[in-house]
């Protein structure tokens, strides 16, 4: 892994499933282990939303989108 001094975030939309992100993000973490924070945490402006911070190796975003995908697609 290379070294640095930045983080890159990525703001998502909740699934229509979902009531909220902070439901979103406990059914992500309860099923797959990804933890992202709900954009309610930024205040009540910036609901029905996500941040996830990509910080680890290539192959372990790659797994995570994965899990990811299948928690959007259940």
């Amino acid at each position: 892994m290379l070294p640095s001094d930045a983080t890159f975030y990525v703001w998502g939309t909740v699934p229509d499933l979902y009531k909220s992100g902070q439901e979103f993000v406990s059914a992500l973490m309860n099923s797959t282990g990804i933890m992202l924070t709900p954009s309610e945490a930024f205040g009540a402006s910036c609901t029905n939303n996500f941040r996830m911070a990509l910080v680890p190796t290539a192959a372990k975003i790659s797994e995570c989108m994965q899990l990811w995908q299948q928690q959007i697609d259940s």
